[in-house]
């Protein structure tokens, strides 16, 4: 199982690299990085549940808060996700990407919760 929590942080740790560039690195490395995070210190030890959760539910909040972008894209007719030309297909991407870190905080919430009761 650990080979999993080593993924884990080296998908979501390459994209906090793939964002350094990017003009709001910040909001991605605050999306991204505590994600790597749990998955790191999971490999050696329990992380409190309730800070996963806290952290899932700061995700549901920013996706809920963008929704509108996957709206848009949408409504102009869901256009292909590797046009790098377009604001719209930019947003999406990354509320897509928000969405992914935010099924795998939950993954790991439930998992530990498990791993609680066993």
């Amino acid at each position: 199982m650990k080979w999993l929590h080593l993924l884990t942080v080296f998908v979501f740790g390459s994209f906090v690299y793939v964002n350094l560039n990017d003009h709001d690195f910040l909001k991605w490395t605050l999306i991204y990085m505590p994600l790597a995070l749990i998955a790191l210190v999971h490999i050696f030890r329990r992380v409190p549940s309730n800070l996963i959760l806290l952290y899932s539910i700061a995700l549901i909040i920013y996706l809920v808060s963008n929704l509108g972008d996957l709206v848009q894209w949408t409504s102009s007719g869901m256009p292909s996700m590797l046009d790098l030309e377009s604001d719209d297909v930019e947003a999406t991407r990354e509320f897509f990407g928000t969405m992914v870190a935010m099924l795998v905080s939950l993954l790991y919430w439930h998992w530990n919760r498990k791993r609680k009761t066993d």
